[in-house]
Protein backbone atom coordinates (compact mmCIF):
# COMPACT_ATOMS: atom_id res chain seq x y z
CA UNK A 1 0.00 0.00 0.00
CA UNK A 2 1.07 3.58 -0.73
CA UNK A 3 -1.17 5.81 1.35
CA UNK A 4 -4.65 5.24 -0.13
CA UNK A 5 -3.34 3.38 -3.19
CA UNK A 6 -3.14 -0.42 -3.44
CA UNK A 7 -0.24 -1.45 -5.68
CA UNK A 8 -1.16 -4.19 -8.15
CA UNK A 9 1.79 -4.58 -10.52
CA UNK A 10 4.95 -3.07 -11.97
CA UNK A 11 4.37 -1.33 -15.31
CA UNK A 12 7.95 -0.40 -16.08
CA UNK A 13 11.39 0.29 -14.65
CA UNK A 14 14.17 2.65 -15.59
CA UNK A 15 17.53 3.80 -14.35
CA UNK A 16 16.03 6.30 -11.91
CA UNK A 17 12.52 5.12 -11.13
CA UNK A 18 9.77 2.53 -11.30
CA UNK A 19 6.17 2.92 -12.48
CA UNK A 20 3.46 0.93 -10.70
CA UNK A 21 -0.14 0.20 -11.51
CA UNK A 22 -2.28 0.85 -8.44
CA UNK A 23 -5.89 1.18 -7.39
CA UNK A 24 -7.29 4.13 -5.48
CA UNK A 25 -8.99 2.30 -2.62
CA UNK A 26 -11.63 4.98 -2.00
CA UNK A 27 -12.46 6.04 -5.57
CA UNK A 28 -12.01 2.55 -7.05
CA UNK A 29 -9.98 3.94 -9.96
CA UNK A 30 -6.76 2.71 -11.57
CA UNK A 31 -3.78 5.05 -11.40
CA UNK A 32 -0.08 4.92 -12.27
CA UNK A 33 2.43 5.73 -9.54
CA UNK A 34 5.95 6.76 -10.45
CA UNK A 35 8.45 6.27 -7.63
CA UNK A 36 12.03 7.43 -7.54
CA UNK A 37 14.44 4.61 -6.75
CA UNK A 38 15.80 4.80 -3.18
CA UNK A 39 19.40 4.97 -4.40
CA UNK A 40 18.57 8.22 -6.22
CA UNK A 41 17.72 10.07 -3.00
CA UNK A 42 21.38 11.02 -2.51
CA UNK A 43 21.37 12.89 -5.83
CA UNK A 44 19.64 16.25 -5.29
CA UNK A 45 19.57 17.07 -9.00
CA UNK A 46 17.66 13.86 -9.75
CA UNK A 47 15.13 14.55 -6.99
CA UNK A 48 14.69 18.09 -8.31
CA UNK A 49 13.99 16.83 -11.84
CA UNK A 50 11.55 14.26 -10.49
CA UNK A 51 9.57 16.93 -8.65
CA UNK A 52 9.78 19.25 -11.65
CA UNK A 53 7.98 16.62 -13.70
CA UNK A 54 5.04 16.71 -11.32
CA UNK A 55 4.93 20.50 -11.16
CA UNK A 56 5.19 20.95 -14.94
CA UNK A 57 2.61 18.33 -15.83
CA UNK A 58 0.19 19.57 -13.17
CA UNK A 59 0.14 23.01 -14.82
CA UNK A 60 -0.98 21.51 -18.14
CA UNK A 61 -4.66 20.63 -18.49
CA UNK A 62 -4.92 19.59 -22.15
CA UNK A 63 -6.22 16.19 -23.17
CA UNK A 64 -2.88 15.23 -24.72
CA UNK A 65 -0.83 15.56 -21.54
CA UNK A 66 -0.72 12.70 -19.03
CA UNK A 67 -2.50 14.13 -15.99
CA UNK A 68 -0.88 14.32 -12.55
CA UNK A 69 -3.25 13.83 -9.62
CA UNK A 70 -1.05 13.85 -6.55
CA UNK A 71 2.48 13.80 -5.14
CA UNK A 72 3.74 12.35 -1.89
CA UNK A 73 6.56 10.62 -0.06
CA UNK A 74 6.97 7.08 1.21
CA UNK A 75 7.89 6.57 4.88
CA UNK A 76 11.57 6.40 3.89
CA UNK A 77 11.33 9.77 2.13
CA UNK A 78 11.16 8.44 -1.42
CA UNK A 79 9.01 10.80 -3.51
CA UNK A 80 6.27 9.55 -5.81
CA UNK A 81 3.91 11.00 -8.42
CA UNK A 82 0.36 9.74 -8.96
CA UNK A 83 -0.71 9.97 -12.61
CA UNK A 84 -3.56 8.80 -14.77
CA UNK A 85 -3.30 5.16 -15.79
CA UNK A 86 -3.00 4.74 -19.55
CA UNK A 87 -3.79 1.51 -21.40
CA UNK A 88 -1.85 1.22 -24.63
CA UNK A 89 1.76 1.53 -25.76
CA UNK A 90 4.33 4.18 -26.53
CA UNK A 91 5.35 4.98 -30.09
CA UNK A 92 8.69 3.16 -29.71
CA UNK A 93 6.86 -0.07 -28.87
CA UNK A 94 4.40 0.41 -31.70
CA UNK A 95 7.17 0.89 -34.27
CA UNK A 96 9.16 -2.03 -32.83
CA UNK A 97 6.21 -4.43 -33.07
CA UNK A 98 4.42 -3.11 -36.15
CA UNK A 99 6.89 -1.00 -38.09
CA UNK A 100 6.12 2.20 -39.94
CA UNK A 101 2.60 3.59 -39.86
CA UNK A 102 0.12 4.91 -42.39
CA UNK A 103 1.08 8.52 -43.26
CA UNK A 104 -2.36 9.86 -42.31
CA UNK A 105 -2.14 8.20 -38.87
CA UNK A 106 1.37 9.63 -38.39
CA UNK A 107 0.07 13.11 -39.23
CA UNK A 108 -2.90 12.73 -36.88
CA UNK A 109 -0.57 11.79 -34.02
CA UNK A 110 1.81 14.66 -34.77
CA UNK A 111 -1.10 17.11 -34.70
CA UNK A 112 -2.07 15.87 -31.24
CA UNK A 113 1.53 16.24 -30.09
CA UNK A 114 1.57 19.77 -31.53
CA UNK A 115 -1.45 20.70 -29.43
CA UNK A 116 0.15 19.31 -26.26
CA UNK A 117 3.46 21.07 -26.87
CA UNK A 118 1.73 24.30 -27.86
CA UNK A 119 0.11 24.36 -24.44
CA UNK A 120 3.42 23.69 -22.69
CA UNK A 121 5.27 26.30 -24.75
CA UNK A 122 2.52 28.86 -24.11
CA UNK A 123 3.44 28.96 -20.42
CA UNK A 124 7.19 28.70 -20.92
CA UNK A 125 7.67 24.94 -20.50
CA UNK A 126 10.08 23.29 -22.95
CA UNK A 127 9.96 19.50 -22.69
CA UNK A 128 13.57 18.85 -23.86
CA UNK A 129 13.09 15.08 -24.07
CA UNK A 130 10.48 14.43 -26.75
CA UNK A 131 10.99 10.90 -28.10
CA UNK A 132 8.93 7.89 -29.04
CA UNK A 133 8.95 6.41 -25.55
CA UNK A 134 7.51 9.64 -24.12
CA UNK A 135 4.61 9.72 -26.58
CA UNK A 136 2.00 7.23 -25.36
CA UNK A 137 -0.87 6.03 -27.54
CA UNK A 138 -4.21 4.76 -26.32
CA UNK A 139 -7.16 3.66 -28.44
CA UNK A 140 -10.66 2.99 -27.21
CA UNK A 141 -12.94 0.71 -29.25
CA UNK A 142 -14.23 2.44 -32.39
CA UNK A 143 -12.23 5.57 -31.56
CA UNK A 144 -9.18 7.07 -33.30
CA UNK A 145 -5.80 6.74 -31.54
CA UNK A 146 -5.13 9.32 -28.84
CA UNK A 147 -1.67 10.59 -27.91
CA UNK A 148 -0.44 11.64 -24.48
CA UNK A 149 2.93 13.25 -23.74
CA UNK A 150 4.77 11.82 -20.72
CA UNK A 151 7.80 12.67 -18.59
CA UNK A 152 8.48 16.35 -18.03
CA UNK A 153 11.38 15.46 -15.74
CA UNK A 154 13.98 17.58 -17.54
CA UNK A 155 11.60 20.26 -18.75
CA UNK A 156 12.39 23.90 -18.16
CA UNK A 157 10.21 25.40 -15.45
CA UNK A 158 7.61 28.01 -16.45
CA UNK A 159 9.60 30.70 -14.63
CA UNK A 160 12.77 29.70 -16.44
CA UNK A 161 14.40 28.04 -13.46
CA UNK A 162 16.69 25.13 -14.19
CA UNK A 163 19.13 22.87 -12.41
CA UNK A 164 21.60 23.34 -15.26
CA UNK A 165 24.54 25.33 -13.94
CA UNK A 166 26.99 24.51 -16.70
CA UNK A 167 26.42 26.20 -20.04
CA UNK A 168 27.86 23.17 -21.82
CA UNK A 169 25.61 20.63 -20.06
CA UNK A 170 23.95 18.04 -22.29
CA UNK A 171 20.62 16.74 -21.07
CA UNK A 172 18.16 14.68 -23.09
CA UNK A 173 18.24 11.68 -25.41
CA UNK A 174 21.02 12.19 -27.98
CA UNK A 175 19.23 10.62 -30.95
CA UNK A 176 16.38 13.14 -30.60
CA UNK A 177 18.32 16.25 -29.60
CA UNK A 178 18.48 19.26 -31.90
CA UNK A 179 21.94 20.54 -32.91
CA UNK A 180 21.77 23.43 -30.43
CA UNK A 181 20.71 21.09 -27.60
CA UNK A 182 23.69 18.85 -28.27
CA UNK A 183 25.95 21.85 -27.72
CA UNK A 184 24.23 22.84 -24.47
CA UNK A 185 20.89 21.93 -22.93
CA UNK A 186 20.41 25.56 -21.89
CA UNK A 187 20.08 26.49 -25.56
CA UNK A 188 17.05 24.25 -26.03
CA UNK A 189 13.81 26.11 -26.67
CA UNK A 190 10.42 25.41 -28.24
CA UNK A 191 12.06 24.90 -31.62
CA UNK A 192 14.21 22.14 -30.13
CA UNK A 193 11.03 20.29 -29.17
CA UNK A 194 9.83 20.72 -32.76
CA UNK A 195 13.08 19.13 -34.02
CA UNK A 196 12.55 16.15 -31.71
CA UNK A 197 8.97 15.85 -32.90
CA UNK A 198 10.33 15.77 -36.46
CA UNK A 199 12.55 12.82 -35.54
CA UNK A 200 9.55 10.92 -34.16
CA UNK A 201 7.54 11.85 -37.27
CA UNK A 202 10.30 10.43 -39.48
CA UNK A 203 10.28 7.23 -37.43
CA UNK A 204 6.53 6.84 -37.84
CA UNK A 205 6.85 7.26 -41.61
CA UNK A 206 9.97 5.16 -42.18
CA UNK A 207 10.14 2.82 -39.19
CA UNK A 208 13.59 4.07 -38.19
CA UNK A 209 15.33 7.25 -37.07
CA UNK A 210 17.00 9.45 -39.70
CA UNK A 211 20.29 9.71 -37.76
CA UNK A 212 21.71 6.50 -36.30
CA UNK A 213 25.10 5.57 -34.88
CA UNK A 214 26.39 3.61 -31.90
CA UNK A 215 29.19 6.16 -31.51
CA UNK A 216 28.07 9.32 -29.72
CA UNK A 217 30.50 11.63 -31.54
CA UNK A 218 29.46 10.28 -34.93
CA UNK A 219 25.78 10.65 -34.07
CA UNK A 220 26.31 14.27 -33.02
CA UNK A 221 28.22 15.00 -36.23
CA UNK A 222 25.43 13.51 -38.34
CA UNK A 223 22.79 15.55 -36.53
CA UNK A 224 24.77 18.75 -36.99
CA UNK A 225 25.84 18.34 -40.60
CA UNK A 226 23.90 15.71 -42.56
CA UNK A 227 20.41 16.05 -44.07
CA UNK A 228 17.89 13.36 -43.15
CA UNK A 229 17.74 10.52 -45.69
CA UNK A 230 14.88 10.93 -48.20
CA UNK A 231 11.59 9.23 -47.44
CA UNK A 232 11.27 6.04 -49.46
CA UNK A 233 7.56 5.20 -49.45
CA UNK A 234 5.63 6.03 -52.64
CA UNK A 235 2.36 6.40 -50.73
CA UNK A 236 3.64 9.42 -48.78
CA UNK A 237 1.73 12.45 -50.15
CA UNK A 238 3.48 15.16 -52.12
CA UNK A 239 4.62 17.95 -49.84
CA UNK A 240 4.78 15.99 -46.59
CA UNK A 241 8.54 15.50 -46.84
CA UNK A 242 8.98 19.27 -47.17
CA UNK A 243 7.16 19.70 -43.85
CA UNK A 244 9.48 17.16 -42.26
CA UNK A 245 12.56 18.94 -43.59
CA UNK A 246 11.50 22.23 -42.00
CA UNK A 247 11.14 20.44 -38.65
CA UNK A 248 14.67 19.12 -39.07
CA UNK A 249 16.38 22.31 -40.26
CA UNK A 250 19.80 22.56 -38.60
CA UNK A 251 19.25 26.14 -37.44
CA UNK A 252 16.37 26.87 -35.11
CA UNK A 253 15.69 30.06 -37.08
CA UNK A 254 14.96 27.95 -40.16
CA UNK A 255 12.55 25.60 -38.38
CA UNK A 256 8.91 26.13 -37.59
CA UNK A 257 8.91 28.75 -34.86
CA UNK A 258 5.75 27.45 -33.18
CA UNK A 259 3.75 24.25 -33.12
CA UNK A 260 0.95 26.24 -34.76
CA UNK A 261 3.06 26.74 -37.87
CA UNK A 262 3.74 23.02 -38.05
CA UNK A 263 0.11 22.11 -37.39
CA UNK A 264 -1.20 24.28 -40.23
CA UNK A 265 1.26 22.75 -42.68
CA UNK A 266 0.25 19.24 -41.56
CA UNK A 267 -3.45 20.01 -41.91
CA UNK A 268 -3.91 18.94 -45.59
CA UNK A 269 -2.44 15.49 -44.88
CA UNK A 270 -4.62 14.50 -41.90
CA UNK A 271 -7.23 11.76 -42.06
CA UNK A 272 -9.96 14.22 -41.03
CA UNK A 273 -9.26 17.78 -42.23
CA UNK A 274 -12.04 19.27 -40.08
CA UNK A 275 -10.61 17.79 -36.88
CA UNK A 276 -7.11 18.77 -37.97
CA UNK A 277 -8.18 22.36 -38.57
CA UNK A 278 -9.60 22.56 -35.06
CA UNK A 279 -6.30 21.30 -33.66
CA UNK A 280 -4.27 23.77 -35.73
CA UNK A 281 -6.47 26.67 -34.67
CA UNK A 282 -6.14 25.66 -31.01
CA UNK A 283 -2.34 25.65 -31.45
CA UNK A 284 -2.59 29.14 -32.95
CA UNK A 285 -4.63 30.38 -29.99
CA UNK A 286 -2.04 29.00 -27.60
CA UNK A 287 0.79 30.57 -29.61
CA UNK A 288 -0.95 33.95 -29.43
CA UNK A 289 -1.32 33.51 -25.67
CA UNK A 290 2.41 33.01 -25.37
CA UNK A 291 3.17 36.05 -27.54
CA UNK A 292 5.11 33.92 -30.03
CA UNK A 293 3.00 35.10 -32.96
CA UNK A 294 0.62 37.91 -33.83
CA UNK A 295 -3.14 37.48 -34.01
CA UNK A 296 -4.26 35.72 -37.15
CA UNK A 297 -7.67 35.27 -38.68
CA UNK A 298 -8.12 31.50 -38.88
CA UNK A 299 -11.80 31.66 -39.75
CA UNK A 300 -11.28 31.89 -43.50
CA UNK A 301 -10.47 29.11 -45.93
CA UNK A 302 -6.68 29.54 -45.90
CA UNK A 303 -4.76 26.49 -44.80
CA UNK A 304 -2.10 28.72 -43.29
CA UNK A 305 -2.90 31.97 -41.45
CA UNK A 306 -0.96 34.98 -42.77
CA UNK A 307 1.38 35.05 -39.75
CA UNK A 308 2.45 31.43 -40.04
CA UNK A 309 6.11 31.34 -41.01
CA UNK A 310 6.54 35.10 -40.54
CA UNK A 311 9.24 34.60 -37.93
CA UNK A 312 11.41 32.60 -40.32
CA UNK A 313 13.96 34.40 -42.53
CA UNK A 314 12.57 36.14 -45.60
CA UNK A 315 15.95 36.44 -47.27
CA UNK A 316 17.32 33.55 -49.38
CA UNK A 317 18.86 30.81 -47.31
CA UNK A 318 19.43 27.08 -47.38
CA UNK A 319 16.22 26.50 -45.44
CA UNK A 320 14.02 23.93 -47.21
CA UNK A 321 10.89 25.58 -48.54
CA UNK A 322 7.70 24.89 -46.65
CA UNK A 323 4.85 23.42 -48.69
CA UNK A 324 3.07 26.76 -49.09
CA UNK A 325 6.32 28.36 -50.35
CA UNK A 326 7.19 25.81 -53.02
CA UNK A 327 6.67 26.64 -56.70
CA UNK A 328 4.57 25.08 -57.97
CA UNK A 329 2.65 24.39 -54.77
CA UNK A 330 2.19 20.70 -54.00
CA UNK A 331 -1.12 19.25 -54.91
CA UNK A 332 -3.58 18.75 -52.08
CA UNK A 333 -4.09 15.05 -51.46
CA UNK A 334 -7.38 13.64 -52.64
CA UNK A 335 -10.02 13.16 -49.93
CA UNK A 336 -9.61 9.86 -48.15
CA UNK A 337 -11.59 7.77 -45.74
CA UNK A 338 -10.59 8.73 -42.18
CA UNK A 339 -8.09 6.31 -40.68
CA UNK A 340 -9.08 5.26 -37.19
CA UNK A 341 -7.06 2.12 -36.49
CA UNK A 342 -3.54 1.95 -35.12
CA UNK A 343 -1.74 -1.23 -34.19
CA UNK A 344 -1.20 -0.80 -30.43
CA UNK A 345 0.42 -3.76 -28.63
CA UNK A 346 -1.18 -4.58 -25.32
CA UNK A 347 0.73 -5.31 -22.17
Amino acid sequence: MIDKYRVESVIGEGGMGVVLKARHTELDEDVAIKCLLPEMLDRPEVVARFLREAKAAAKLKGEHIARVFDVGKLPDGTPYIVMEYLDGADINAIIKHHGRQDPAIAVDLMLQACEALAEAHSIGIVHRDIKGSNLFITQAPDEPPALKILDFGIATAPDGESDLTNASSVLGTPAYMAPEQISAARRADARSDIWALGIVFYELLEGKRPFRSDVYYDLCLMIRTEPPPPLTRPEIPDGLEAVLHVCLAKSGDDRYQTCAELAFDLLPFASDPAVARGTAEQCARLARRSGRTADADTSNARLTPPTIGAARPTTPSDRPATPHERTPAPKTPAPRTPVTKLAVPRA
